[in-house]
């Protein structure tokens, strides 16, 4: 593979080793700072580089977006990134790191270092999850959750219902089915309910949304651990209510879409309640 020059964020002010590059064909750039840009606002917003492996990470997401690659294509050895960018071995190693914990890069028995799926679920759920933790697992935080997930399918409504109007989907009708089953048996469906909104989220052939989907219903769950909805008569509603989005969907009706996709929330929205009322009385 030829050795491609990759450059950090302001290198005038890092620290330098031996063999460090003096001049870099993209610093102070426009569109350095554009690409740093557009690959933030996936990973989270840069900090100031103090530490070398937080400038080589930023030298590396600028790399992506600059030279336009995609998931799976191969990123320069370590070697040759270590050369480039004037650094050592481990710093480049600890920034690898930290950039594949984001799903930015991934490594491969074979072919070293390639660009990752890049998806949102470790930004979204790192998100959410603080939010959870420094509000405590009360009524607002879990309801901040839940009112998230309603955005989300509200704001795709109008696309789930034209790319469904007029089919039949007997996988999505039977995950209803079994949803009622279990909560006539007092049960969770806490599986049926992620695998039916994905199959929703699958109509629009859009990865993005369907990960955005599954990392918020994630946090969800994580927040209701702690809330008994076993054997709530109100999760039958729940689950009924699902069926009347497929329903809406199937037949195109957008206004019955939307009605029924915040029916299935107020279920819930109750039991948030009656449980945090129960806590504090």
């Amino acid at each position: 593979m030829a050795k491609k020059r990759v450059t950090t964020e302001t290198e005038s002010n890092a620290p330098r080793e031996e063999n460090s590059a003096e001049n870099s064909k993209y610093e102070g750039t426009q569109d350095s700072e554009l690409a740093l840009l557009a690959v933030e606002a996936v990973t989270g917003p840069r900090k100031k580089a103090s530490h070398r492996a937080d400038i080589v990470m930023n030298s590396i997401k600028s790399y992506i977006v600059q030279h336009k690659l995609s998931s799976g294509d191969p990123l320069p050895t370590e070697a040759q990134l270590c050369e480039e960018l004037g650094v050592s071995r481990s710093s480049v190693r600890e920034a690898l790191s930290k950039l594949e914990a984001l799903d930015v890069v991934s490594s491969r028995q074979g072919r070293g270092t390639v660009v990752g799926q890049m998806s949102f679920t470790p930004l979204v759920e790192t998100l959410l999850l603080r939010a959870t933790i420094e509000e405590g697992p009360d009524a607002e935080a879990i309801q901040k959750i839940v009112d998230m997930r309603r955005y989300l399918d509200l704001g795709m409504s109008t696309d789930i219902v034209a790319a469904l109007r007029g089919t039949k989907n007997q996988d999505l009708r039977q995950i209803v089915e079994n949803m009622k089953e279990k909560a006539l048996r007092g049960e969770r469906f806490w599986e049926e309910d992620i695998r039916f909104h994905i199959g929703l989220t699958e109509s629009l052939d859009n990865g993005v949304a369907s990960q955005m989907v599954t990392a918020l219903w994630v946090v969800h769950c994580i927040s209701m651990q702690d809330i008994g909805t076993e054997g709530n008569p109100q999760m039958l509603e729940t689950a009924r209510a699902h069926e009347r989005i497929l329903d809406a969907a199937e037949a195109g009706d957008i206004f019955a879409y939307r009605g029924a996709i915040n029916d299935h929330y107020r279920p819930l929205e109750s039991i948030i309640e009656a449980h945090t009322l129960r806590h504090y009385a």
